[in-house]
């Protein structure tokens, strides 16, 4: 089973504003961005260590984490288009 760990920013940072420049350069009204990282593990751990590597993956002063579950739900992000873009 995959296990998936979103590391979210608290605060608007570079790389969300680069993008909403980058979608506003092609003619879309843009007015806010959020870069989501998204981890997905395709191995099976214990909760206490998905937790660790979450922590390990996220800085605990500038982002949050969430396991298994949307952190959009957590954090009452109201969006009306997501891209998801995987790398193998």
């Amino acid at each position: 089973m995959a296990n998936r760990i979103e590391i979210f920013t608290k605060v608007n940072d570079t790389r969300s504003e680069i993008m909403k420049s980058k979608i506003s350069a092609l003619g879309f009204t843009i007015h806010s961005a959020t870069v989501i990282e998204t981890y997905t593990i395709n191995k099976e751990f214990p909760e206490d260590t998905l937790t660790k590597i979450a922590k390990i993956l996220s800085n605990p002063v500038s982002q949050e984490y969430s396991i298994g579950s949307p952190i959009t739900s957590s954090q009452n992000i109201d969006f009306d288009f997501a891209l998801e873009i995987g790398f193998p």
